[in-house]
């Protein structure tokens, strides 16, 4: 799982969350309106495997 905003304090609680349950996750800051930012995290998933989800939970 890749845990993704803007700040570090969310990604960090949810892998701190998922790693609890065994899940392997990471987590990343991005400003997803910067468009060399935003195209740099979504390369990434290609590199390391299949995007079996995406789930959006801004707001």
């Amino acid at each position: 799982m890749i845990s993704l905003d803007v700040g570090q304090g969310h990604p960090d609680a949810a892998v701190a969350g998922s790693s609890a349950l065994d899940v392997e996750a990471g987590a990343l800051v991005c400003d997803i309106t910067d468009p060399a930012a935003a195209g740099a995290v979504f390369a990434r998933p290609a590199r390391s495997g299949t995007v079996r989800a995406v789930i959006h939970a801004a707001g």
